[in-house]
C-alpha cells in the first residue's frame, strides 16, 4: 500500500520554517445512520463529516491554518489499530484514500485534509489512529497572483455612448450615425472620437486568470481629411469582435469554439472627448522588402483555417445549469443548417465536433451528412437513459476525417435522428463545430475574416488576396488594430501582403468599402466604481431598485452605522465585462473591493443582490425574472447535482473562483438575495426591514424558536424526527433563554381526504405559531416550491394569508427546492414567504435546490453553531459564511444549494439584555415577606424578585419598561402516533409548554416583581420548571432571560379556601359592543376575566381549560389557555382576545367558560349578528339620556371597523327646519361608536326649546365613498 502523497501549492508570500501537525482519530461512540434500504451504526469519529452516499462512515475533515507561502504539504507518521465494530458488509478500501488541498478564507492560508481513514488488510478492518500533516516551505519564490485593479475608471468623465456587435467584422462610425445619437455631426471634429472596449467573450472564472480591467481604448482607422468637421463621406473603422469566441488547441491544432452564455453581444463605448483618438497604424512588410527575400524562404499562402459552428440557445430541458440547447427533434427528423457560404473549397482533411442530447430507453443515433444524397460523414451514437436522476444523455464527441472532397460543397450540414423505432425518443442539437481548409476568396460577404500560423522554417509570409481588396487590417490584438500596406502581385490577379509571422495571428480583408454598423444601445452617465474605498456593506441592484436600494442604504448608515456601497448592475458590467452581461463581473467588483482592505477589519462583510435571478441569462423565456443574475452549475442533465449559488459571489480570494472547485472554496463575504420583480416588492420588503429593527417589532415572541418535523413516510425518513429533535436540543442545552417549541407532525391525528393524508390541526398550529411570531422557524423534511410535505403543512395559501408584520421570524428550512428563486416560470414559497408585505418572514436559510437529508441536516446544525451567538454581534450573511465553511461540512456540494434570502447586513433581533432571577419565595396567608424556596407547589402564592443587567455580568442595567413572564412548568415526554406504522415504537420527545402563569409586570431602574398562585391542576411529581422573561424599555432596548433552578409539584396543605369562580365580561371587538350588536365575518372575542385567586390557563386538568363554544357546538370547542394574558402587575385579572374567522351571516352565540386556579368555574354567553354587507350600515341608533335636559350622546353601531368614517348629525324640529349641524371623523376598533355629545343648543348658541326633534345620522366611508343615513327622535325637557 503506497500511503504518501505530494502536492505543491503557491499562495502569497513565503517561510523559511516547516510545519508539523500532529493528529489523533478518535472513535467516540457510535451513530445511527438509516437509508433506503437499512439502518447501521457509524464510529463517531473526531472531526467526522458525512461527505458522500458512496461511503456510509465519516470522513476526517479539518482546515489546518498555515503561515507558508510557497510550500508542499505530505501526509505522514500513519498509525493504524485493528476495528473490530464494524459492519462488514461496508465497501472499504484497500489504499487510504485521502486528499490535501489549498484553502483560502478572508486572505489567511490553509491546508484542507480529508481523509476517509478506514483500509481493508485481508480480512481486517483498521482505522488510521494517528497521523501528522506536514507542511514544508519551497526554497524559490513565486510571483504574487494578486489581482491588480486600476485605481479609476475611463467612464469617469466625459460624454459616452453604448454600442453593441454582434459578430467579428470592421464596423463603422459615420455621419448619419452619429446624427442618430442626437449629436450634431458638424460641431465634432473626428479626431476627438475615441472607441473603448473591454473584455471580449465570457470573463474567467478563477480569480487568478488574467483579465482585462475597466475599459481600454481602440485604435481607429479614419477615413477622411484632416479638417476638424465630420463630414457625410467620412468614416471612423473599428475592430468589433463577436461574444462568441475561439480556443486554439495546440494539442490537436484545431479551433474550439465557446458560446457566451451571458450575452449575444458585445460593447463598445464612443466618447466624445477633445483628446484625439488612438489611430491605426501601418503593418506589414514594403514592396521592398518583401522582393528582397530568396523564394525559398518565403511561404506563400493562398488559403487559411476555417472554423464555423451553428449553435442556438433555444431549451434548457430541466430549467438549471447553463447548458442550453438547440433545435428539438421530435416530429422534426432532419434539419439542414447552413454552415458557410460555400464555393472554392479544398480537398482535404477536415475536423467535426459535435454535442447532442437525447432521452431514449434503447439506443438511438445523430448522423451527420454534408450532402442529402451521401452517405453519413460521422455518427454519434447515444447510449439508453432512463435513470430518474439524468432527464437525458449528453454526448460529445469530435471526429477528424482526411481527405473529404469539399469543392462542391454548398455549406449545407444535413443533420438526422435515428430513434430505432422508439417513438417516445426525445433528443436535441446542441451544437456543430468545424475546422476545414479554404481558399482566401470573397463569398457571400464584404469581409474574410482569416488567419495563419507562424511557420518557423520561413522569413516571410505572402498572402495572397483577390484584386477587389480594398483594405486589410491585423486584429490579433483587437485592442490595437493595424493595417496593414497591400500591393499588386506579379500576375496582376491578386493583391498581396507580407508579414514575418511570429505568433498565430488574426486579419481582416474588406472589398467594396463595406462595413459593418454597430447598434446603438443607449447615452450612459459617468460613473467611477474603480475608485470607490470598501465598504462594510455592497449592494449590486438592478436599475429599477435603486430608489430602495438608498433606503435601506440610509437605514443601515443611521441605525446600524456602517458604511454602504451601492451600484447597478449595468455599472458593474460597464467598467468589469465591458458592458457585457456576466456574473463574474459582479465577484470582480467585490474582489476589486475586497483587496483595498489593507487589514481585517476594513474588509467588506456583506454582499447583497438586490433583484431576482433566472436560470435564463438571456431572456430565452416569457416573463423572465433575470433581474441580478445568480451562478449556474454548468451541468442541466442532473437535476440533483446542478445547482445555482449566490456563493460564487464570496469566493474572492486568488486561487478561488472556478466553478468545478466552488465545493472546496470557502467564502469570504457574507451574501444574501432580496428576490424582488418590482419597485412595488422593493419598497414593501424595505419597509420589513426597517420595521424589524423597529420599536414596533419588540415582542417575547422573540424568545421562541420552533422546530417543525415532517412525517415518517418511508423507513429511513426517522431520520428527520431524529435530527429535528438533536437540533431543538442543541439550542435547548446552548441557549437556555429560548424557549423550544415543537411541531413534529408525526405527533397529530393524520386524516385522510380526496386529495391525499392531511395533518389539519398541525397545519393550524403552524400557522398560529407564525402569526403569534419566533424567533427563528425551523423546518426538516419534504417539501418543494409550493409548500412543505406532502401533506401540506404549509402552503401558498397560508403564506400569502401571513399577517405577522410585526412578528417576523427568520425561517431555516432543510428541505427540496423551497426557495427556489431562479425560476421565472413561479415564485417559490421561500420567496413568498420574504416577498408577503404583511407578514412571512425576514429572512430564509433555505434550499433553491434537492437536497438530500444528511447533508441539509449538517449544514443546518453547522448554522446553530452561530446562529444565536449572540455575544459575537452577527449579520445574517457573516452567519451563512461561517455556516458554510464550517469544517463539519467538508467538502460538499449540498451546501452550495442553501442560499440566503433577505438582507444579509441585517442581525437577528435577539434582546440586548439579561433578565436574572434573584429569589423565588413562597407567602403564607397571612405574611407579605415569604420564605426563600427551590419548590413551588399548586397553591402556593409565590413571590418572584430580580433585575435586568448587561450580558453575562451580575452589574444591573436600569431599564424602565414592562416585563413579559411566563412560568412553565416541568417538561415532559411525548410520543409520536405512529401514524403510517414504520417506525418500530413511536419516537419520544422532551416538550416543556404547560404555562403556569403569564403575566406583565413593570420593570423600574432595573428591578422587578411578581406574584402568583400556581394552579391546581399541575402534575404532583416534581420536576424542574422555567422562568422565561422578556422585558421591553423604549429607550435602552429589549433583553431576555430565564431561570430554571426550581423545582413544580407537589401540593401547598395550607392554601386558603376559595369557592367562587371568576368574574367575566364578555365583548366583541372592543368593549363598547353590546349583546345583539353587529360585527363582520372575523368578530374578536374580548373578554375581561378576574378572581382574587388567579385564572387557570396550565391545561393539564381534564375540563378545566378555558373554552369558547360558539352557538351551542361542544363537540368544536376553542380552547384558549394561550390566548390569556394578565394585566400589568396583577395576577389576578386579565383577557382573553381571540379572532374568529370565516362566520356564517346572521345571528350567533358565543359562550365562555374559565376556571381559577382553585379549579372553580364561571360561564358568560354574549350575542352577535354577522353582517357581510360590502355597504356601510347603521344599527342600533339611538341617544342617550332620552329625554334629556343637559347633554345627550349619539350612540349607533356600523360594519366598518379601523376604517375613518365621516358623521354629520343633523337636528331638525318637527316644522323639517334645521336647527343644529353636529359632525366628526370616527375610527373605531369595533363596532360601535357614542363619541358624540351634544347640549341641546342651536346653530346660534341659543338653548333649543322644549319639545320633540328628529334628527338624521350620516355616516360616510373615507375609504370607498359610501354613505348610509337614517332618522330618530329625541325630546328635550326644560
Amino acid at each position: 500500500m503506497s500511503f504518501k502523497k505530494i502536492i505543491f501549492f503557491i499562495f502569497l508570500s513565503a517561510n523559511i520554517f516547516s510545519q508539523e501537525f500532529l493528529r489523533q482519530i478518535d472513535i467516540n461512540g457510535f451513530t445511527q445512520i438509516n437509508d433506503e434500504n437499512s439502518s447501521i451504526l457509524v464510529p463517531n469519529i473526531s472531526n467526522g463529516v458525512k461527505l458522500s452516499d458512496e461511503h456510509s462512515y465519516f470522513h476526517y475533515y479539518e482546515k489546518i491554518p498555515i503561515v507558508h507561502s510557497d510550500f508542499e504539504v505530505t501526509l505522514a507518521n500513519m498509525k493504524f489499530e485493528n476495528l473490530k465494530t464494524i459492519d462488514v458488509d461496508q465497501k472499504i478500501p484497500e489504499d487510504l484514500e485521502y486528499d490535501l488541498f489549498s484553502l483560502n478564507e478572508k486572505k489567511q492560508n490553509y491546508v484542507g485534509v480529508k481523509i476517509y481513514p478506514y483500509i481493508r488488510e485481508g480480512s481486517q478492518t483498521l482505522i488510521l489512529k494517528s497521523f501528522s500533516v506536514v507542511v514544508k516551505p519551497k526554497q524559490i519564490n513565486s510571483k504574487s497572483k494578486k489581482t491588480y485593479f486600476v485605481p479609476n475608471s475611463v467612464l469617469a468623465d466625459g460624454q459616452w455612448y453604448k454600442i453593441a456587435v454582434e459578430q467579428d467584422g470592421i464596423y463603422t462610425i459615420n455621419n448619419d450615425f452619429l446624427n442618430n445619437l442626437g449629436l450634431n455631426s458638424y460641431e465634432i471634429d473626428p479626431k476627438n472620437i475615441r472607441i473603448f472596449g473591454g473584455q471580449v467573450g465570457m470573463l474567467p472564472e478563477k480569480n487568478d486568470i488574467l483579465r482585462t480591467d475597466d475599459l481600454q481604448e481602440l485604435s481607429l482607422f479614419f477615413i477622411g481629411d484632416n479638417d476638424s468637421y465630420f463630414e457625410e463621406n467620412e468614416e471612423i473603422l473599428f475592430y468589433g469582435q463577436s461574444p462568441h469566441t475561439w480556443q486554439y488547441n495546440d494539442n490537436t491544432n484545431v479551433f474550439n469554439h465557446t458560446q457566451n452564455r451571458y450575452s449575444d453581444q458585445s460593447y463598445y463605448f464612443i466618447k466624445i472627448d477633445n483628446i484625439n483618438h488612438k489611430t491605426t497604424q501601418n503593418s506589414g512588410l514594403s514592396l521592398e522588402e518583401i522582393i528582397s527575400i530568396p523564394s525559398t524562404e518565403i511561404n506563400n499562402v493562398y488559403s487559411f483555417k476555417e472554423r464555423l459552428f451553428y449553435e442556438k440557445d433555444l431549451y434548457n430541458l430541466v430549467s438549471t445549469g447553463q447548458q442550453w440547447f438547440g433545435e428539438y427533434f421530435g416530429s422534426l427528423n432532419q434539419l439542414s443548417i447552413q454552415l458557410d457560404a460555400g464555393g472554392s473549397n479544398l480537398n482535404d482533411s477536415i475536423y467535426f465536433r459535435a454535442r447532442v442530447a437525447a432521452r431514449s430507453s434503447i439506443v438511438s443515433k445523430f448522423e451527420f451528412k454534408l450532402m442529402p444524397n451521401l452517405n453519413s460523414f460521422c455518427e454519434i451514437s447515444i447510449p439508453p437513459e432512463i435513470s430518474d436522476d439524468y432527464y437525458y444523455e449528453v454526448t460529445e464527441e469530435e471526429f477528424f476525417l482526411p481527405n473529404i472532397n469539399l469543392n462542391n460543397w454548398g455549406g449545407n450540414i444535413i443533420v438526422n435522428y435515428q430513434n430505432n423505432g422508439n417513438p417516445s425518443a426525445l433528443s436535441w442539437l446542441d451544437f456543430i463545430e468545424i475546422n476545414f481548409n479554404k481558399n482566401l476568396q470573397y463569398f457571400n460577404d464584404n469581409q474574410l475574416v482569416f488567419r495563419s500560423f507562424a511557420e518557423n522554417e520561413f522569413d516571410l509570409d505572402i498572402f495572397y488576396l483577390p484584386n477587389e481588396t480594398n483594405l486589410v487590417f491585423d486584429v490579433t490584438d483587437p485592442f490595437n488594430m493595424t493595417k496593414i500596406q497591400i500591393f499588386d502581385s506579379n500576375d496582376n490577379n491578386n493583391l498581396i501582403f507580407g508579414m514575418n509571422l511570429q505568433v498565430l495571428s488574426e486579419f481582416i480583408a474588406i472589398k467594396d468599402n463595406s462595413y459593418l454598423e454597430p447598434m446603438f444601445i443607449e447615452q450612459i452617465s459617468n460613473q467611477n466604481l474603480h475608485s470607490l474605498s470598501p465598504a462594510d456593506l455592497i449592494i449590486v441592484a438592478h436599475n429599477d431598485f435603486i430608489s430602495q436600494a438608498n433606503r435601506l442604504a440610509d437605514f443601515h448608515q443611521n441605525i446600524n452605522n456602517i458604511d454602504v456601497v451601492i451600484v447597478s448592475v449595468d455599472q458593474v458590467y460597464n467598467e468589469f465585462s465591458g458592458g457585457s452581461q456576466d456574473p463574474v463581473a459582479i465577484r470582480d467588483f467585490v474582489r476589486m473591493l475586497y483587496n483595498k482592505a489593507s487589514n481585517e477589519e476594513e474588509l467588506p462583510k456583506n454582499l447583497l443582490l438586490f433583484g431576482d435571478a433566472s436560470f435564463d441569462y438571456k431572456n430565452i423565456t416569457d416573463n423572465n425574472t433575470n433581474f441580478v443574475p445568480t451562478y449556474q452549475s454548468y451541468r442541466s442533465d442532473n437535476i440533483k447535482i446542478s445547482y445555482c449559488s449566490d456563493d460564487f459571489f464570496g469566493m474572492l480570494d486568488e486561487n478561488e473562483g472556478d466553478g468545478a472547485s466552488l465545493i472546496y472554496d470557502l467564502m469570504d463575504i457574507g451574501v444574501g438575495r432580496i428576490t424582488v420583480q418590482t419597485s412595488n416588492e422593493a419598497e414593501q420588503i424595505v419597509d420589513k426591514i426597517i420595521n424589524y429593527s423597529s420599536l414596533n417589532s419588540r415582542g417575547d415572541w422573540k424568545n421562541k424558536i420552533c422546530f417543525i418535523s415532517d412525517d415518517v413516510d418511508d423507513n429511513w425518513e426517522i431520520n428527520l424526527l431524529i435530527h429535528a429533535d438533536a437540533l431543538a436540543t442543541k439550542v435547548d442545552t446552548n441557549h437556555l433563554w429560548i424557549n423550544v417549541d415543537k411541531i413534529y407532525t408525526d405527533a397529530y391525528p393524520q386524516l385522510s381526504t380526496a386529495g391525499g393524508e392531511r395533518y389539519p390541526e398541525a397545519q393550524q398550529d403552524i400557522i398560529e405559531l407564525i402569526e403569534e411570531g419566533a424567533l427563528i422557524v425551523n423546518y426538516i423534511g419534504h417539501g418543494g416550491e409550493v409548500g412543505w410535505a406532502s401533506e401540506r403543512i404549509l402552503e401558498l395559501t397560508d403564506i400569502n394569508e401571513f399577517e405577522n408584520f410585526n412578528q417576523l421570524p427568520v425561517f431555516v428550512t432543510a428541505t427540496c427546492e423551497f426557495s427556489r428563486y431562479d425560476d421565472p416560470n413561479r415564485v417559490s414559497a421561500g420567496e413568498q414567504l420574504l416577498l408577503n408585505p404583511n407578514g412571512g418572514a425576514i429572512s430564509l436559510f433555505s434550499t433553491s435546490r434537492t437536497v438530500n437529508e444528511s447533508s441539509a441536516y449538517y449544514i443546518v446544525d453547522a448554522l446553530y453553531n452561530y446562529i444565536l451567538n449572540t455575544d459575537q454581534n452577527l449579520t445574517m450573511g457573516e452567519i451563512m459564511r461561517l455556516a458554510k465553511n464550517d469544517p463539519s461540512l467538508g467538502i460538499t456540494v449540498n451546501k452550495r444549494k442553501f442560499a440566503f434570502l433577505g438582507d444579509p447586513a441585517l442581525k437577528i433581533s435577539y434582546p440586548k439584555y439579561n433578565v436574572k432571577n434573584e429569589q423565588i419565595l413562597i407567602i403564607d396567608n397571612d405574611k407579605d415577606k415569604g420564605l426563600q424556596s427551590d419548590t413551588i407547589n399548586a397553591l402556593s402564592k409565590v413571590k418572584v424578585i430580580g433585575k435586568t443587567t448587561f450580558e453575562n455580568s451580575d452589574k444591573k442595567i436600569p431599564l424602565n419598561g414592562i416585563l413579559n413572564v411566563t412560568v412553565y412548568g416541568k417538561e415532559k415526554t411525548q410520543n409520536t402516533l405512529n401514524n403510517n406504522g414504520l417506525l418500530e415504537t413511536p419516537f419520544s420527545y422532551i416538550s416543556q409548554k404547560d404555562i403556569i402563569y403569564k403575566g406583565k409586570v413593570n420593570v423600574i431602574n432595573g428591578e422587578f416583581e411578581y406574584n402568583f398562585i400556581v394552579p391546581k391542576d399541575i402534575p404532583m411529581d416534581y420536576g424542574k420548571g422555567k422562568l422565561s422573561y422578556y422585558v421591553n424599555d423604549i429607550e435602552m432596548g429589549d433583553g431576555a432571560g430565564n431561570f430554571e433552578n426550581f423545582y413544580v409539584g407537589g401540593i401547598n396543605s395550607n392554601a386558603k379556601l376559595d369557592n367562587l369562580g371568576p368574574e367575566i365580561q364578555l365583548f366583541i371587538n372592543d368593549t363598547t359592543f353590546v349583546s345583539g350588536g353587529y360585527t363582520d365575518d372575523s368578530p374578536n372575542l374580548l373578554a375581561l376575566l378576574y378572581d382574587n385567586s388567579g385564572i387557570n390557563t396550565v391545561g393539564t386538568g381534564i375540563g378545566h381549560d378555558l373554552v369558547a363554544i360558539l352557538d351551542g357546538l361542544t363537540n368544536n370547542p376553542y380552547i384558549l389557555n394561550d390566548n390569556y394574558e394578565s394585566d400589568l402587575n396583577t395576577y389576578q385579572s386579565g383577557r382573553v382576545s381571540f379572532e374568529f374567522s370565516n362566520i356564517e351571516e346572521g345571528p350567533h352565540t358565543l359562550n365562555l367558560k374559565a376556571w381559577d386556579v382553585y379549579n372553580n368555574s364561571s360561564s358568560k354567553q354574549i350575542s352577535f349578528i354577522v353582517a357581510k354587507s360590502e355597504e356601510i350600515i347603521i344599527k342600533h341608533l339611538l341617544n342617550y339620556p332620552n329625554p334629556f335636559s343637559n347633554f345627550t350622546r349619539f350612540s349607533f353601531e356600523h360594519n366598518r371597523p379601523n376604517e375613518i368614517i365621516d358623521v354629520l348629525i343633523q337636528v331638525f324640529s318637527v316644522s323639517g327646519k334645521l336647527v343644529k349641524t353636529l359632525s366628526s371623523e370616527i375610527i373605531n376598533s369595533g363596532y360601535r361608536d357614542d363619541s358624540i355629545v351634544w347640549d341641546g343648543f342651536d346653530q346660534y348658541g341659543d338653548k333649543l326649546g322644549k319639545g320633540v326633534y328628529i334628527y338624521k345620522v350620516i355616516l360616510k366611508s373615507k375609504n370607498d365613498g359610501s354613505n348610509v343615513e337614517k332618522f330618530e327622535k329625541l325630546v328635550i325637557l326644560q
